[in-house]
């Protein structure tokens, strides 16, 4: 009996209770094929609990479960169990206990991250074990090992070097986000991919991690809200372990101002003598349109007449940005519909709206709303624009007149910049509504104003 109580201790000290996989979240980079979940082609990312992920390589193949593993001074703990047939993996965990096994190497992470490719592994922080035949041993940060067909523990080469990624960036966002574009980096002998992540400097949220192979630079849409930014590049050598990172610093400046637009040309365009606020330039230089002077850069600018050029960097960076400034015009249109004599069926009436300023840099009818109504039904017209000028023909009502024509043009911030009325007399009985019958109660005239409002 007490045998038999011996060997179910030594199977709990390995393992025991594999269950199943359960559900754990993904980027939408990983697809599952039959029992196993296979990266794309820019690599993939899975969850598997809060603060614990899993970065795979392009290609790489998993197939994950859950089991109870007996680890040293911690005893027998709940685990993630992913065996890696393809690829390699970088596990990322809080608190979660994570094991991998990548051919005859198991190795495993609570709180800490490693990286493990085919029969390598790199304990990169916090507690890494690897299992060397029937015990565990730990590993120190930065220790690279591989395991031998014999079963030995040998040292791998060492990490490779980090790429070199230029000047720190900056980004001017006047409305919204701003794109990181391409990032470019010095290519590293004896890598065979590049690992490029970004992530937010306040709170560390990852943003993008994707496995680059061929040159060394990458054309990316991730749109960035204003903050401050980690662009981090690795070289991954031939057993699909990480080198050194290479490190982007990248600032994405916010420019809030009441009543602002962008205009086409990227104008930032703002109301006279309103105070322009930019938000995360600590630590960054500023000069101001083609002054020589750079200072440090300051929160609040304000612009009285005509364009102002603000030019942002990282100190003595030759990478800088520039983040052009106006004031914003009204748009102003006139508008006429005629002729003023007009008489339907008859006559043909068209109304004519002359636009006389705009947003520089972009079409002066961009952003206008144009209102037309007969009474006060609305109508679609088929405006016609050359230059500056817009007309379109007053299509005849179907309604019993007389009618009244009205087109009013207003802004993009809804403000009225244009309007007129016509008041289109019945020619033919036909189209005509009969005249009221007015009961006579004096001997004076009857007088009828009409008022257009303009």
């Amino acid at each position: 009996m007490w045998i038999r109580r011996v060997l179910a201790l030594l199977f709990c000290l390995g393992w025991c209770s594999v269950g199943g996989a359960g559900p754990i979240g993904s980027d939408g980079n990983v697809r599952a094929v039959g029992r196993n979940l296979v990266a794309a082609e820019r690599g993939g990312t899975l969850t598997l609990a809060a603060g614990t992920t899993v970065h795979l390589t392009a290609g790489a193949t998993v197939a994950h479960t859950k089991s109870k593993l007996w680890l040293p001074k911690l005893g027998l703990l709940n685990c993630h169990v992913l065996t890696l047939s393809a690829g390699s993996a970088q596990v990322q965990s809080t608190k979660e206990a994570v094991v991998v096994r990548s051919g005859r190497l198991t190795v495993a992470t609570t709180g800490g991250s490693m990286a493990v490719g085919p029969s390598t592994v790199m304990a990169e922080r916090g507690k890494v074990w690897i299992r060397k035949r029937e015990g565990w041993r730990w590993m120190r940060e930065g220790q690279r090992v591989a395991l031998a067909a014999g079963g030995d523990l040998t040292e791998t080469s060492p990490p490779l070097p980090a790429p070199s990624l230029g000047a720190a960036r900056v980004l001017a966002a006047p409305t919204g986000n701003a794109e990181l574009g391409q990032v470019k980096w010095g290519a590293v002998a004896g890598a065979n991919s590049y690992l490029l992540t970004v992530v937010r400097k306040d709170g560390r949220e990852e943003l993008l991690h994707h496995n680059y192979g061929g040159p060394a630079s990458a054309k990316t849409t991730l749109s960035l809200a204003p903050g401050t930014y980690d662009v981090e590049v690795t070289a991954l050598d031939e057993h699909g372990l990480p080198g050194t990172k290479g490190n982007l610093d990248v600032t994405v400046v916010g420019v809030q101002s009441a009543g602002a637009i962008a205009s086409s040309s990227g104008v930032f365009m703002v109301e006279p003598k309103t105070p322009v606020h930019l938000t995360y330039i600590e630590g960054l230089e500023m000069k101001l349109g083609d002054s020589p002077e750079w200072f440090p850069a300051v929160a609040s600018l304000n612009l009285r007449d005509g364009a102002l050029a603000v030019h942002l960097r990282h100190p003595r960076s030759h990478a800088t940005t520039r983040l052009d400034m106006g004031i914003k015009r009204r748009a102003e249109a006139t508008v006429h519909i005629g002729p003023k004599t007009a008489l339907w069926p008859q006559d043909t009436v068209v109304a004519t709206i002359d636009l006389l300023a705009g947003p520089p840099g972009g079409s002066v009818s961009a952003g206008l709303r144009i209102e037309s109504y007969i009474g006060t039904t609305p109508i679609d017209l088929s405006w016609e624009q050359t230059g500056n000028s817009m007309t379109a023909k007053i299509p005849m009502s179907g309604k019993a007149g007389p009618w009244v024509v009205r087109i009013a043009v207003f802004d993009a911030d809804g403000v009225e910049v244009g309007r007129d009325n016509l008041e289109i007399a019945c020619k033919a009985e036909a189209f005509c509504s009969p005249a009221p019958v007015v009961a006579a109660r004096s001997k004076r005239p009857l007088t009828t104003h009409h008022t257009a409002k303009r």
